[in-house]
C-alpha cells in the first residue's frame, strides 16, 4: 500500500491543517513505523518510550489505528481498482523467511498503476494470526508448518485476497510471474496467459552458459575467494584493499559477473599476499580467459537491467531476444518464441 501511490498517510488521517495533539501523535507514531518498516515490538521498548512523545498512546491503540489506516487505504484501492486487470506475482527471501507479494496492475486515466493488494510469509507464523491482512496459502494455524505449493492453493489464495476489494480472479486478464510448472498451471487453470518474466528467462539462459563455458573458471574463483574469507587471510587481504571477497550465489547469474568483477579490482592485492595464505590462484591462461569475458559478461548484466526497465514491452523483450539468439543459439531451449519454458496453453 504505496504512500505515494494513495497521497501518504495525512491523506487517511489528517483532514485538514487544524488538527488536535492526540491525531498528531498518532499521525507521526504511524509514519515512524511505517516508514521505517519497524515492527509493533519496537513500540512497547524501553528506549522507545522514554525519547518518543507518545502521550499516553498505547500498544493496543496502534494497532487500532493501523487496522484503521489499512481499511481506508483497502477503500480507496476498491474506489480506482478497474474491471480488468493484471496480477503479478513476486517471491522473494528475508533472514531465512520466504514471502509471496500479490500486485495489480491496471490503467486508470491513461496512467499505469502498480498495487500492491497482499505480501504473506510461505511458513506459517501464527503470531501473525492477529494481522489482518496476512493470510497463509493453506489454513490450519495451530502449528508453524510448510504450506502447500500448489497451483490449486495459489489460485485459492489470490482469490481470496481479491475478495477483499471486492473482486474475482474473473476481472484478472494476465499473469505476470516467474515461468515455473506451478505458475503455469495456475494460468491454465484460470484460463489466462502468463507473462514469464523476461529477465529470468535470460538469467536461466546466461546460467546455462556459465556451467557450460566458464564452469571452470568461476570454481576456481570461487575457490579463492572462500580462501579469502578465511580468518587470517581476510585480516591480511584487509591491509591490502577495502574490497571484500563476493561469492557466487547459484540462483543468480550476476553474482557470477559481480564475484568476476571484484576478484579482477582484488587481484594486485592478491598477487601480494603472502605465501601462507596459500591461494590457490588461476592460472595466466584463465586470467586471460577472464580478462576476455568480462566486457561479455558486462553486456549480459546491461541487457538484464533493461529488461527490468518499466518501458520495456514485450516487443522489446521479443527484439532482444531475437538478437541474443543470433549471436547465441545454444540459448534457444531458453528463449526462443516456442520454447518450452513459455505457457502455451
Amino acid at each position: 500500500m504505496s504512500q505515494s501511490t494513495y497521497g501518504g498517510l495525512d491523506a487517511h488521517l489528517i483532514p485538514s491543517a487544524f488538527v488536535n495533539t492526540k491525531s498528531e501523535v498518532v499521525f507521526k507514531t504511524l509514519d515512524w513505523i511505517i516508514s521505517n518498516n519497524l515492527p509493533f515490538s519496537w513500540f512497547e521498548k524501553k528506549r522507545t518510550r522514554e525519547y518518543g512523545s507518545f502521550k499516553g498512546l498505547s500498544h493496543n491503540q496502534v494497532k487500532h489505528y493501523m487496522h484503521l489506516l489499512r481499511a481506508s487505504v483497502v477503500e480507496d484501492i476498491m474506489k480506482e481498482l478497474t474491471d480488468k486487470f493484471g496480477v503479478v506475482l513476486d517471491g522473494w527471501t528475508h533472514m531465512s523467511e520466504h514471502f509471496i507479494a500479490l500486485f495489480t496492475v491496471y490503467v486508470n486515466a491513461g496512467e499505469r498503476k502498480e498495487v500492491l493488494l497482499s505480501m504473506t510469509p510461505l511458513i506459517k507464523d501464527t503470531s501473525l494470526a492477529d494481522v489482518q491482512g496476512v493470510d497463509e496459502l493453506q489454513p490450519c494455524p495451530e502449528t508453524d508448518e510448510v504450506v502447500s505449493h500448489t497451483a490449486e492453493r495459489h489460485v485459492h489464495w489470490i482469490r481470496k485476497q481479491l475478495s477483499k476489494f471486492k473482486r474475482s480472479t474473473s476481472y484478472i486478464t494476465f499473469i505476470v510471474a516467474d515461468n515455473c510448472s506451478v505458475n503455469k498451471k495456475m494460468a491454465t487453470d484460470l484460463k489466462v496467459p502468463l507473462l514469464g518474466c523476461a529477465s529470468h528467462r535470460l538469467n536461466l539462459a546466461v546460467q546455462d552458459l556459465m556451467k557450460g563455458e566458464f564452469a571452470d573458471l568461476l570454481a576456481k574463483v570461487q575457490k579463492v575467494m572462500l580462501s579469502c574469507n578465511a580468518l587470517n587471510n581476510a585480516a591480511e587481504l584487509k591491509k591490502l584493499a577495502s574490497l571484500k571477497p563476493r561469492l557466487l550465489q547459484a540462483t543468480r547469474w550476476s553474482s557470477a559477473f559481480e564475484m568476476l568483477v571484484r576478484f579482477q579490482k582484488l587481484l594486485p592485492s592478491l598477487e601480494r599476499m603472502p605465501k601462507r595464505a596459500k591461494l590457490m590462484m588461476p592460472s595466466k591462461a584463465m586470467l586471460k580467459r577472464m580478462e576476455r569475458s568480462l566486457p561479455l559478461l558486462t553486456k549480459w548484466q546491461s541487457v538484464m537491467k533493461y529488461l527490468q526497465r518499466r518501458d520495456c514491452s514485450a516487443a522489446n523483450v521479443r527484439v532482444i531476444f531475437d538478437k541474443v539468439l543470433s549471436e547465441w543459439p545454444s540459448m534457444e531451449s531458453r528463449l526462443a518464441s516456442e520454447a518450452s519454458i513459455v505457457h502455451s496453453k
